[in-house]
């Protein structure tokens, strides 16, 4: 199975333990992956990093991550590339039973179907806009 999105009801959210309307997620193997919203304050004072978690059979990965400056302007109607431009860290940092290559691989390939220039018509999430990344590992 590959990542879909997923919409999530209050229900699921609670769950879940995470305040998002919508993930994407691979069932089969059990792996899940959310941006975290921050707080406009923090926005205000030119934090624009992103925290993604990923969580993997049910262990959390937390990643914050520095997209590029275009991740700030959506302009409807345009297509441009969305570029994620590094790991500024990620933790816990104690060893994973998925190596790390494997997990950065299925970060990449979840953020990919998320589509961080995605708006949402009719609670279906369309990506107008393609993920690239200049980071490796």
């Amino acid at each position: 199975m590959a990542f879909v999105t997923e919409w999530l009801d209050e229900n699921d959210r609670q769950n879940e333990g995470i305040n998002v309307t919508n993930w994407v997620v691979d069932r089969e193997r059990d792996i899940a992956l959310w941006i975290r919203g921050k707080h406009w304050q923090v926005r205000a004072e030119g934090d624009w990093s992103e925290t993604v978690i990923l969580r993997i059979k049910g262990e959390k990965l937390v990643f914050e991550m520095m997209p590029a400056s275009n991740f700030r302007s959506y302009i409807e109607g345009t297509v441009h590339d969305y570029v994620w431009e590094k790991i500024i860290s990620y933790s816990p940092n104690h060893p994973f039973e998925m190596p790390h290559d494997e997990v950065i691989k299925t970060l990449k390939a979840a953020l990919i179907v998320r589509g961080d220039g995605a708006y949402i018509k009719n609670y279906i999430q369309i990506s107008q806009f393609p993920s690239n990344f200049k980071f490796q590992k």
